[in-house]
């Protein structure tokens, strides 16, 4: 197999059909020709006969691009109208919710210094990283247990 590295002095044209909504003159959709897209005649993208010879499964794998294309512009307006998924709100786990607790029984409420601790801070979060996920933990009931004497 013989691969050509000359870049080509012209390039291929490419034709698409545009139907369009006789009423609202919206792009209903857009047929472009059965080959694949291949300016540069690159060998690997090529959708020649012969070099498809012993694949099995084509039929399974061969969705017309026009399809394809429909099915992703009509995906992102829907997502569009309906504001995509709603992002489901990160939990702390245990062990981040007894790592707050060690850090404001040792420290109460110097953020600075939780920074600055080396042993309960091996991560070295921010102050305002600290900050925050201290205030979720009190949001969730975090309360520090008092000192036995």
């Amino acid at each position: 197999m013989a691969i050509n590295n000359a870049i080509p002095k012209t390039f291929a044209p490419t034709e698409a059909r545009v139907e369009r909504d006789p009423e609202t003159g919206k792009i209903l959709r857009v047929v472009h020709d059965k080959q694949r897209f291949n300016p540069l005649n690159d060998p690997l993208n090529s959708d020649s006969d012969d070099e498809m010879e012993g694949f099995d499964g084509g039929e399974d794998l061969e969705m017309d691009e026009v399809e394809k294309e429909g099915n992703i512009v009509r995906e992102l307006e829907r997502q569009a109208r309906t504001g995509g998924k709603k992002v489901k709100e990160r939990v702390q786990s245990e062990r981040e919710k007894e790592w707050c607790e060690r850090l404001v029984l040792r420290w109460a409420e110097d953020y600075h210094g939780m920074v600055r601790d080396r042993k309960l801070n091996p991560m070295q979060q921010t102050e305002a990283d600290i900050r925050r996920r201290i205030e979720k933990w009190r949001a969730a009931g975090g309360v520090v247990p008092e000192a036995q004497t």
